[in-house]
């Protein structure tokens, strides 16, 4: 998911890729648009749809490790590969992180941040419908994939390690 003014950094991303990708460009300065069309791109033989966005900062071999990490996420439940730890969860996210004690997932509401989101294959279509009516309310692209899940009542699942960076 990637905007032309962020360019380089979508080079930069791709180079840092362990598998070829596919870019969904803003077409028309809306993330809305360009959101719903990056999960629309989602190859349906697979379990899951993973959308990165132009300024994420992924790890080695970050496809192939998300490809294990789902093999331990709930069925149905979206998984993020990135936790911010400033705004506008900053004390969920502390006692989250405090509770983790070792722990490989942090499980809470989401997705609340973009960078690297994976859905279930199979609830785009319905994720799409919904994007376009009760949804077109939420303001924040990865806001409104949380409601969504937050509706059918599924936590999101976050890698803890995140597996990507959010640059600056």
């Amino acid at each position: 998911m990637a905007h032309p003014k962020r360019a380089e950094m979508v080079e930069d991303l791709l180079a840092r890729m362990d598998r070829p990708a596919t870019v969904v460009w803003d077409q028309v300065n809306d993330r809305h648009e360009t959101g719903l069309r990056a999960l629309l791109a989602a190859d349906e033989t697979c379990t899951h749809h993973l959308v990165i966005q132009d300024d994420a900062l992924p790890c080695r071999s970050v496809v192939a490790g998300v490809e294990a990490a789902l093999a331990h996420v709930p069925e149905g439940h979206p998984a993020s590969f990135y936790i911010g730890r400033l705004r506008p969860f900053r004390k969920l996210i502390d006692d989250a992180v405090r509770q983790a004690d070792g722990a490989s997932w942090l499980r809470m509401p989401g997705p609340y941040w973009g960078p690297a989101i994976a859905v279930p294959t199979a609830d785009v279509p319905a994720l799409a419908e919904w994007w376009h009516g009760k949804g077109a309310k939420v303001q924040n692209y990865d806001r409104r994939i949380a409601r969504f899940y937050q509706a059918r009542g599924l936590d999101c699942f976050y890698s803890w390690p995140s597996l990507v960076d959010h640059r600056g």
